[in-house]
């Protein structure tokens, strides 16, 4: 058994070792930032050209919205935001409905809501130098959204609104590019009966 101050001083070794390797670090990339500084090269030459300017969507992926009633107001925003190595770039992006066929390759049971049951306000962005965040409104047809999904449900399927986030300029990350929300109707008949079975 090793005794209290052996393993203070192999603690204080280990600190050592991690202090000299973090400070190794500094120096090598404080030394590359000099000898690049006196080169041909400038800073932007340090990062590849993809990572000069990056945009990504900044909210969660999957989420669902259910409505009760064809005057509800399920209306959401998609957060878009942009980074990169250079700041001042201006950066352009936009959603696009994500084709049936990519859909039913993330899960069989997603159906496309068509695009006339919503339409895409202010889905048109640019980011002009140090701007970070904009967003796009998703504004539902609720009458023929109400109509389709009526229409059209039955036991395995799920409305899916699913937007990709695309730029002509810009690389998109691609772990966060898509939204996918799930769109149901439930009637209050059905709600109320499953809450109270005793009501008919």
């Amino acid at each position: 058994m090793m005794h209290a101050n052996t393993i203070i001083i192999l603690k204080q070794k280990n600190m050592k070792h991690k202090i000299l390797r973090l400070l190794l670090c500094s120096f090598m990339a404080t030394a590359a930032m000099s000898s690049c500084s006196d080169s041909e090269y400038d800073f932007e030459n340090l990062f590849p050209k993809e990572y000069h300017s990056i945009v990504a969507i900044a909210d969660e992926e999957s989420d669902s919205i259910t409505f009760y009633d064809p005057t509800d107001n399920i209306d959401f925003s998609v957060n878009v935001i942009k980074g990169g190595s250079d700041p001042g770039i201006v950066a352009k992006a936009h959603l696009e409905p994500i084709p049936q066929d990519r859909l039913t390759a993330i899960d069989p049971g997603y159906v496309a809501l068509p695009d006339s049951c919503y339409t895409l306000q202010g889905n048109s962005l640019t980011f002009d130098g140090e701007q970070a965040k904009q967003s796009i409104r998703v504004a539902f047809s609720m009458e023929k959204l109400y109509r389709f999904v009526t229409a059209y449900r039955q036991a395995g399927v799920t409305f899916v609104v699913g937007l990709g986030l695309v730029s002509e300029n810009a690389t998109v990350y691609s772990s966060k590019s898509r939204i996918l929300r799930a769109v149901s109707y439930i009637e209050p008949g059905i709600l109320t009966n499953a809450i109270n079975p005793s009501v008919q």
